[in-house]
């Protein structure tokens, strides 16, 4: 009887664990096909974004702002499960695209391109000379020449009245 008691003890510990198992494997599988499904919405919505600004294209060249929509839902699924795609405005008042076409490239622009856009003369200069030295690899490398300061960068902190001139600059 003993052994009996054993035997069953020792089956119902093997089909514990294997039901472990496999829950946690349907687990793994649900994140890895949520995962999947969230990549290919993500895709769905760039998609529909360059859709959206190649029909625009004309329109764009000829200087008015592209109009994106904002929000698709993909797919309403029988179990109340949506798919959503948003696009996130990644720095809050500069709208959803910036355009590079009004943004210089620090590394490339001259003196007299930097002035043109209302840097002061000095800071230009040192702007161009710092980077003769080493290219920016970043807006945050800006701060390693003498006169610019945090307020002066895009996403560093909020910029002054007058310290806006190099949001118009990209590395």
């Amino acid at each position: 009887m003993l052994l009996v008691v054993v035997i069953v003890t020792i089956s119902a510990m093997i089909g514990g664990t294997a039901a472990m198992a496999t829950a946690s494997e349907r687990g793994a599988a649900t994140a890895a096909r949520d995962l999947a499904q969230a990549r290919a919405a993500a895709w769905s919505g760039l998609q529909g974004v360059m859709a959206e600004l190649s029909e625009q294209r004309d329109a764009i060249l000829a200087g008015e702002a592209p109009v994106v929509t904002e929000s698709w839902e993909l797919e309403a699924r029988a179990d109340g499960r949506r798919s959503l795609v948003r696009l996130v405005d990644l720095e809050p008042g500069h709208g959803l695209l910036v355009p590079e076409a009004g943004q210089l490239d620090v590394n490339a622009a001259t003196k007299q391109m930097l002035v043109d856009l209302g840097l002061e003369d000095g800071l230009a200069g040192r702007i161009v000379e710092a980077r003769t030295r080493e290219a920016f690899a970043s807006v945050e490398d800006l701060r390693r020449v003498s006169g610019v300061t945090a307020a002066m960068l895009p996403g560093i902190s909020a910029a002054g009245a007058g310290d806006e001139i190099l949001s118009l600059i990209h590395i």
